[in-house]
């Protein structure tokens, strides 16, 4: 690409020498040399790329990108100090003209008019100086250049690294976030579980003691029904006490419906008289309270235990199965972010690889010629010089 330029600057020099100056740009061929410079600067950015991200680091491309910067760029430079014949406003008109094609973006537009203005700094009013050191003037341009790219890329690097952290940060964050709620729901999970298994052995327990104590007293000596006070009088209680078996039936011997006041009566107790039989009453009841007691399951009972024991190990297992699919599902999403990381900046590095190579190709077949480094020998050579020819007779 470099070799390109050259030849496009160079076919241009021509043009420039037979006139002595620059004043038609359109022999030039401005377009052209911005389309080509365009390519160029971007490889200059993607050695600035490489050697920004060399920092600390010992790589023979770290030392071959300010290398190919160099050679390149003096090349570039040389050609349009010479082209100027050592004028710096030829070089500052031309350059302009390159710079203000409409093919270049706002990004090459700006690094265009940092080369002009590289060119113009080392240059100095004679052009007969200029064009005795324009290598040393374009060795000192591209150095300030290289400078330039070099401190851009380090920004863009740093403000990646910047948002890096930034992300990384957000998702710790999100993560911690994530982390807090699962063990917050598991030790919810696992109160709750506690506390049903609590109210269960309680409720468990309590009926069997209820169980036992109808089985040692299976009838009430009496049965106490609260009754709704009607408007202006107390809420009162009717004990009824339950018939005894297989007696006389007389008015005397007969338990009678005694009403006691509530606890919280304060004031005068209205007492009210059953009027239905309470010895029926009572037996219905307590047959009913029976039947109840007997469908409830004796304490401690070998079946209930096992339930409970089942339900209590499936709980737990469900709770590990689930924190196990959390944590599988985290790695993986580590893993493959990581992944996706690692295989865009080797593409990047295998990218700036092969472009460094084709460059160092085109630097070597530059500076190296086939026929200069390995001369041919010609048979002519071996005979007199053809201006000898006319002293000999051939009759």
């Amino acid at each position: 690409m470099v070799f390109v330029v050259f030849l496009c600057l160079a076919a241009s020099a021509g043009t420039v020498a037979a006139s002595s100056h620059l004043r038609s740009n359109a022999n030039m061929q401005p377009e052209k040399v911005a389309a080509t410079l365009m390519n160029v600067q971007n490889e200059w950015k993607a050695q600035a790329h490489v050697f920004a991200q060399c920092a600390g680091r010992e790589l023979s491309v770290c030392k071959e990108a300010p290398e190919a910067f160099q050679h390149s760029c003096v090349k570039v430079v040389s050609t349009v100090v010479l082209s100027s014949g050592g004028s710096p406003d030829d070089s500052s008109e031309y350059m302009t003209d390159v710079c203000s094609q409409k093919i270049l973006s706002a990004w090459h537009r700006s690094k265009c008019n940092s080369v002009g203005t590289a060119i113009l700094n080392k240059m100095s009013g004679n052009p007969v100086e200029n064009r005795q050191n324009y290598f040393l003037h374009a060795k000192h341009a591209c150095t300030d250049l290289w400078t330039e790219f070099v401190d851009e890329q380090k920004k863009i690097r740093d403000l990646e690294a910047e948002a890096d952290k930034k992300e990384a940060a957000e998702e710790a964050v999100e993560d911690t976030k994530i982390a807090q709620h699962r063990a917050q729901d598991i030790a919810e999970k696992k109160v709750q579980i506690e506390t049903d298994n609590q109210a269960d052995a309680i409720s468990k327990a309590a009926q069997t003691e209820t169980a036992a104590a109808e089985q040692h007293s299976p009838q009430k000596s009496e049965l106490t029904v609260p009754v709704k006070a009607t408007p202006g009088q107390e809420e009162v209680e009717i004990v009824i006490a339950p018939a005894p078996e297989k007696k006389t039936a007389s008015s005397k011997d007969a338990p009678a419906a005694a009403v006691k006041p509530a606890q919280k009566a304060t004031s005068d107790i209205a007492l009210l008289q059953m009027t239905s039989p309470a010895d029926e009453l009572a037996k219905e009841m307590t047959h009913d309270l029976e039947i109840n007691f007997q469908k409830i399951a004796p304490f401690g009972k070998e079946d209930t235990a096992k339930e409970l024991q089942d339900h209590a190990s499936k709980t737990q297992d469900t709770l590990v199965d689930a924190v196990e699919n959390a944590e599988v599902a985290e790695i993986k999403r580590a893993v493959f972010r990581a992944l996706t990381r690692l295989r865009a900046a080797t593409i990047k590095e295998f990218d700036t690889i092969a472009r460094l190579e084709t460059q160092a190709i085109d630097a070597y077949n530059d500076a190296h010629h086939f026929r200069a480094e390995n001369p041919l020998a010609h048979l002519h050579e071996d005979e007199a010089p053809v201006s000898s020819d006319k002293l000999k007779s051939f009759h």
